[in-house]
């Protein structure tokens, strides 16, 4: 019964966030170890406008990646 809810915990998608510059953002986490989940994540967000990075922190093995896409 653990297992599932350990699933659970780390199944949680971005997460929607205002910019400083007043514009739309998202928040991805992943594992420290993997960041290209973090930029995967970013990339079906924004699709083919890509994105910008506004801030990466790492803390306790987990990566938070704050980005915006482009125009």
């Amino acid at each position: 019964m653990f297992f599932p809810m350990l699933l659970i915990s780390c199944a949680s998608g971005p997460k929607e966030v205002l910019l400083q510059t007043g514009e739309q953002g998202f928040v991805t986490s992943c594992d420290a170890n993997y960041l290209e989940e973090c930029y995967s994540q970013a990339g079906k967000i924004c699709q083919l406008k890509g994105f910008n990075i506004f801030e990466k922190s790492v803390d306790d093995g987990d990566a938070k990646i704050t980005i915006g896409c482009r125009n």
